[in-house]
Order: structure tokens, then sequence, then C-alpha cells
């Protein structure tokens, strides 16, 4: 039987993973990661040659996860480009004392390239009943599928472009710049 401590240390590392599977946040996960590892090295659970292979085979999944926060990172300041235009440089002040910087709005064939791809919804399944009330049978790949697409290209996995509905509001000359 290990000692107490080992198993205290185990349950926590096992805490900080569940809140860092709740809490999806880049820093958040950082910071899990680099207290399980500290705390299972000062523990002596694994050695340092241990946990280096357990984070190279991680590294291409680190990898995928800061690349995907760059490009919606990117995207998000492309939708925002989109609704606001681009930034001037000029700062006004307000009557009531704000300070505002003024954005000039893009040029139609930029508009055109930054809104002119496809959003495609990902991958369902379906209905899991039919019209009459019988199960309709899904194979466990279809399952993993449906899971993985939602993940890889559900609403958390890209910014959404702007409705024309959003452009016409901010562009109707009722805001302030």
């Amino acid at each position: 039987m290990p000692p107490p401590s080992d198993v205290l240390v185990v349950r926590a590392l096992g805490g900080m993973r569940a809140v860092a599977f709740v809490h999806p946040s880049g820093r958040v996960e950082a910071l899990v990661g680099l207290a399980c590892a500290a705390l299972t090295l000062a523990t002596g659970l694994l050695t340092s040659a241990e946990v280096r292979s357990a984070l190279s085979s991680l590294a291409p999944v680190v990898a995928f996860l800061v690349t995907k926060r760059v490009c919606m990172g990117l995207q998000r300041k492309d939708r925002d480009k989109v609704l606001h235009g681009r930034e001037s440089g000029t700062i006004k002040r307000l009557p009531h004392g704000e300070f505002v910087e003024v954005h000039e709005p893009l040029a139609q064939d930029q508009l055109f390239t930054l809104t002119q791809h496809e959003q495609n919804p990902p991958y369902e399944i379906g209905p899991l009943v039919d019209a009459n009330g019988v199960r309709r049978p899904v194979k466990p790949r279809q399952r993993v599928r449906a899971r993985l697409a939602r993940v890889m290209f559900g609403s958390e996995s890209h910014i959404p472009k702007p409705t024309v509905e959003e452009f016409r509001e901010l562009t109707s000359g009722d805001h302030h710049h």
C-alpha cells in the first residue's frame, strides 16, 4: 500500500486534471499542467526521464492547441475588422470627455476577402428516433465521428462570420466610432 502522502498527491493531481477538463482555458491548462508535473516530480512518483518522455509525446497535442488558439485570435481580429473597420490612428475626444479611436471602413474587396469563406456545420448523427418512434441504430464509429466533429468544427472552435444584420447595425451611423 502506498504511503498516505502519495495517495493525497495522486488525489490532488486527479482534482487538478478535473479542473483542467472542466475549465479548458489556455492559462488554466498550462498552470494545472505545470502544477501536476511539479507535484509529480516533487513526490518522486515519476522520474524526470519518465516525465520528459510523457511531455515529448504530448508535444503534438500542445502544438495543435497553441496553433488553434492563434488561429482563433486571428479569426476574432478579422471579425472585428469587418465590423468596425481598420484602425486609423486618429483619437477623438467626445463632449463628455471619453476618448475613442476613429476607425476607417474597409474597401469592398477587403470585406469580401475576409468574409468569403464558408463555415460548414459539423457532422451530426441526426435524430435517434424516427417518425414512428423506432430507435435508429447508431454505430459507435458514428458517435465518435460526431463528437470529434463537434470538438474540431463546433461553435467553440471557430469565430462565426459577422452577419449582414450585425454589419448594417454597426455601419448605420447610430454609433459613436
